[in-house]
């Protein structure tokens, strides 16, 4: 029988992190772990992992000796599991209860080793922002110059990721995971169905689109593969895209 893992990284998220449990849980496909990692959270986000880990045996958890980044979280969960394909969780982000069965279903009816799903997004208080649809299929090219994937979608076969991990970046990690993943002419096969509800958070937005905008910029330099002129024309491309749309959302 598949088992699929789900990895969980952890850092001082105890206003959302039981919630975010309850609905893996929930799932209809039954076959599964998680691992979750904590990251040197200072709040009560290890006696929660404790007391969820004594409540369900499918729930397995580690602890980092001290804050070292959600990519350093990811990858020791990554070294955790067991199961023939990884799916990705941030602990304040929520899974429709079908969101496993529906997105392994479709991985096999399309020959895939790596999806993501459309998303809702949702505020700190979970109240309803919109939608984040996908197309139907995502290759380097079309990643690079918009990352379309979002993280707590992403279910990937665990022979196709191999040896891969996250960058040690401090933001964007995922984006660069992504584009390794591509890079040999892969494909994300994206299931259009919003199966995972996203946080955004409000606190400092227009910090966290600086940070966003300076790392895609590192994401970029640190592909071997990419000229400098290229990085420079796509970063520019970047901007352009994501100021557009902050002054359309701003009305």
């Amino acid at each position: 029988m598949v088992k699929i893992s789900i990895v969980i990284p952890v850092h001082n998220a105890e206003r959302y992190l039981s919630d975010c449990l309850e609905s893996v849980v929930a799932q209809t496909l039954e076959h599964f772990e998680i691992c979750a990692v904590d990251d040197g959270s200072t709040d009560r986000s290890r006696a929660i992992l404790e007391h969820w880990a004594r409540r369900d045996p499918r729930i397995r958890y580690d602890c980092l000796p001290q804050r070292s980044g959600a990519a350093a979280a990811r990858n020791r969960g990554i070294d955790m599991a067991s199961g023939d394909y990884i799916a990705f969780l941030d602990a304040d982000d929520l899974w429709h209860p079908d969101k496993l069965k529906r997105q392994l279903a479709h991985m096999r009816d399309t020959d895939s080793g790596f999806s993501c799903t459309a998303y809702e997004r949702m505020d700190e208080a979970g109240k309803y922002r919109g939608m984040r649809r996908v197309p139907p299929h995502v290759d380097y090219n079309t990643l690079f110059l918009n990352n379309t994937i979002g993280t707590s979608t992403v279910m990937v076969r665990r022979d196709l990721l191999g040896p891969t991990r996250f960058p040690r970046l401090e933001r964007r990690q995922d984006f660069a995971l992504w584009l390794r993943l591509l890079k040999p002419g892969g494909v994300c096969t994206g299931f259009d169905e919003p199966l995972t509800r996203y946080r955004r958070h409000a606190l400092s937005l227009s910090a966290n689109r600086l940070r966003a905008a300076l790392s895609t910029w590192r994401v970029y330099r640190t592909l071997p593969e990419i000229s400098l002129r290229r990085a420079l024309w796509s970063y520019g491309n970047y901007l352009f895209r994501t100021t557009r749309k902050h002054v359309l959302q701003a009305g």
